[in-house]
């Protein structure tokens, strides 16, 4: 996988994530657990798979883990007006 498929692949693996648990009987707050339990899981094997250097994976890694709730919180702000069953 290169960079672009994953930040491609990355977004949209939030969005839909984002769209099921919003169907989910769960608290707001632990939606937003899932989701980045979920996402960080996607990442590190998505990392893994990537035909790159042990150097920018760890870059990656060290960079994307510790930043998925911002980012998932980002592109939640960015679709929930967007995506029926998230606002009222």
């Amino acid at each position: 996988m290169k960079f672009r498929e994953f930040i491609l692949n990355f977004t949209a693996r939030v969005r839909k994530d984002i769209v099921e648990l919003a169907k989910t009987e769960l608290s707001n707050e632990n939606k937003k657990l899932a989701l980045d339990h979920n996402i960080v899981e996607y990442v590190e094997k998505a990392i893994n798979g990537m035909t790159i250097n042990f150097v920018l994976k760890f870059a990656l890694k060290r960079l994307l883990l510790p930043n998925v709730s911002l980012i998932t919180q980002v592109i939640f702000d960015l679709l929930k007006a967007r995506i029926e069953g998230i606002t009222k």
